[in-house]
């Protein structure tokens, strides 16, 4: 990754000198060896490897023949946010596949399928919702496990996002859409998408080549989560009675805490829309959906029962969705 930047200083001295005829050297002579030794650390630049493109006043007066040459704080920092870009790849996908093992144990203790807070289905079947949460089961616990090993991991990703969304437009969306808006059924209806996008941002890490649709999925997949945080965000402010109920009493001022998980949930969901702000909007909505876990969802448990469990496990993976989808899809790898 290094410049062999006296390479690039020797041709610019050779070419001042070459124009003038020294000793009596002829000039063309001068010239043509110019052009050469010119060519050849050309060459020699092209052969270190991929160089760093800056553009704007951090290149300026840092160019000879046409070779940028890195400044060693912009190269260093350069480096940071790609081990940064890394580690939220790595511990999104942990967290993702710790949120699957725990789908496919409850969807097994429950006895149906339960991501996004399903209603049984089909209703009054409990035989059929057994069979449907062990199918579920099936898929997510090894898709959870096939990603914790890094065995088989866009197979885990892409088959876990298919079960869930289809499962979503099934029995979410059309209760969605016949009830009031910005009701609890579309928390739900976008909730699942998240997990969904996150999965396929998850398979599109793995280091594989990516297909052009798949690349175009993993690029919607931060707005599909942005939009389930504004639309959080704005409930937040609509339903405050409600919200406020969800804060444990060991925390004071419910109120003001609704108002500030509101607020932090639309920046949350701007910051995501914005590329730039991108990686710091999910690695601090990350924190934050996984500070709930412990704050909010874990002392619901012993409140409301067993069944707020998928509060837990659904915070998990939202968590690790948001590290998940920080990245582009240029950043990860190249499409065919």
């Amino acid at each position: 990754m290094g410049l062999d930047v006296n390479a690039a200083v020797r041709g610019g001295n050779t070419a001042k000198g070459g124009a003038i005829a020294i000793d009596g050297v002829d000039r063309t002579a001068g010239r043509q060896l110019v052009g050469e030794r010119q060519r050849e650390d050309t060459v020699a630049a092209a052969e270190v490897g991929p160089r760093l493109d800056l553009t704007g006043p951090a290149a300026s007066g840092n160019q000879a023949n046409g070779v940028v040459v890195r400044h060693p704080p912009i190269l260093a920092a350069g480096l940071l946010k790609s081990r940064a870009m890394q580690s939220t790849d790595r511990l999104g996908r942990f967290l993702v596949a710790l949120a699957l093992i725990g789908f496919g144990v409850e969807n097994l203790l429950f006895g149906r399928y339960i991501v996004a807070r399903i209603a049984p289905w089909p209703p009054d079947d409990q035989s059929a919702q057994m069979i449907v949460g062990a199918a579920g089961a099936l898929v997510f616990l090894a898709g959870g496990v096939a990603m914790l090993m890094g065995r088989s991991v866009r197979l885990a990703g892409l088959a876990s996002a298919v079960f869930i969304l289809a499962y979503s437009m099934i029995l979410h969306w059309p209760v969605a859409f016949a009830g009031p808006a910005w009701s609890g059924h579309w928390t739900n209806v976008f909730k699942a998408a998240s997990l969904a996008a996150g999965m396929v941002a998850v398979a599109a890490a793995d280091g594989r080549r990516m297909s052009g649709l798949l690349a175009t999925l993993t690029g919607l997949a931060p707005y599909v989560l942005a939009a389930f945080f504004l639309l959080a965000g704005v409930q937040h402010f609509m339903f405050t009675d409600f919200v406020s109920t969800l804060v444990p009493p060991f925390i004071p001022a419910p109120h003001f805490w609704t108002y500030f998980a509101g607020v932090a949930l639309l920046a949350a969901g701007l910051g995501l829309c914005t590329p730039r702000f991108r990686l710091l909007a999910a690695v601090c909505s990350a924190a934050m959906v996984f500070s709930w876990v412990f704050l909010v969802h874990v002392p619901l448990v012993f409140a409301l029962g067993r069944e707020e469990w998928m509060g837990v496990v659904e915070a998990l993976g939202i968590s690790g969705v948001c590290l998940a989808v920080a990245q582009p899809p240029a950043a990860r790898t190249s499409t065919r």
